[in-house]
């Protein structure tokens, strides 16, 4: 049986990931984009999708007991996204100012 939070993240990871591929795929098939825009585009896409495979590792965690899951996930893959995100933010700040 499925517990509820193990489904809870699956459909969060599944809900972030599908739409954030879609974005980043989108942004570079665009011949006319901006290129900054692009790289915003795919930045916090990127972002997105690491933190859907942080969900996808507490599904993981939760559902099948993993221990390598709960520490890959708050060790590895949580501190990843938190540096994309700082990177989308400073890129965003050096071509807004």
């Amino acid at each position: 049986m499925i517990s509820l939070a193990a489904l809870l993240n699956l459909t969060d990871s599944i809900v972030i990931i599908i739409p954030a591929i879609i974005t980043i795929i989108l942004a570079w098939r665009i011949k006319n984009a901006i290129g900054p825009l692009r790289i915003l585009t795919t930045l916090l896409a990127l972002f997105l999708v690491i933190h859907g495979l942080f969900h996808f590792s507490a599904f993981y965690n939760a559902q099948y007991n993993s221990a390598w899951a709960g520490f890959l996930g708050d060790v590895f893959i949580q501190p990843l996204s938190w540096v994309i995100l700082v990177v989308f933010s400073a890129y965003y700040l050096k071509t807004a100012g």
